[in-house]
């Protein structure tokens, strides 16, 4: 029995088809992505992907991206009031940003960030305040944002800086400077452990493989989710 989104809902009934399922490590995929990058520096374009983490197996055919962020604002630091206190502003921030995990609204409903809505993903994108430092006249806000096919880091900086300027011309006081992608977060291969960087480019090698199959399209066999997994 297959439900409307099942990917497996579209084949005929007792048609039989070949899977071949490559291992792909997904290791730093707040970092990075090592695994996924290999496999796509490769030239490997699956039809479906097994999600196994959480011990799920999920059959994914497409997923909202992820971005983490900070925004350092800086304001003043004294013995005496009023000054310019950047932990205010960054309360204002958050209150601006919404709450957590909820959908943004888009640019015609009020909303500061640029994307087109998409059919499978719905209630994308999401952002997510995760941490917050201060140290004298600093401080420092890291997010998260789950983003739609199409939104670039590039696209998602600039809608950024545009929504911080009009915060710093209501508070010219302040200064609010976005740091997108997290760059100090991102995890160069020569960083990762022998273990992991062998593994990785063991499936990228079986990634190179897959050409010299026979050239017929694989698609899954009609099943149930349940048997999918």
């Amino acid at each position: 029995m297959t439900t409307p989104d099942d990917p497996f809902a579209a084949l005929d009934p007792g048609e039989t088809v070949t899977l071949i399922a490559v291992p792909s490590p997904l290791w730093q995929e707040t970092g990075g992505g090592v695994g996924a990058v290999h496999l796509i520096g490769a030239g490997f374009r699956p039809d479906f992907c097994n999600v196994t983490e959480a011990g799920d197996l999920d059959v994914g055919v497409i997923s909202a991206g992820y971005v983490q962020g900070r925004i350092r604002i800086t304001g003043e630091f004294k013995a005496r009031v009023p000054y310019a206190n950047p932990i205010e502003a960054a309360a204002r921030l958050i209150a601006a940003f919404g709450p957590s995990n909820l959908p943004l609204p888009s640019l015609s409903e009020g909303g500061w960030i640029r994307f087109i809505p998409h059919p499978l993903l719905p209630g994308f994108p999401r952002m997510s305040v995760r941490g917050i430092k201060h140290f004298q006249d600093t401080t420092t806000l890291m997010f998260d944002l789950r983003k739609l096919p199409g939104m670039t880091e590039a696209s998602l900086t600039i809608d950024l800086r545009t929504f911080l300027d009009r915060m710093t011309a209501d508070a010219p006081s302040f200064r609010f400077i976005p740091t997108c992608p997290m760059v100090d977060e991102r995890i160069e291969i020569a960083q990762i452990r022998t273990a992991t960087r062998v593994l990785a480019l063991a499936a990228a090698r079986l990634a190179t493989l897959i050409p010299r199959l026979p050239s017929k399209r694989l698609r899954p066999c009609k099943t149930s989710s349940a048997t999918a997994r």
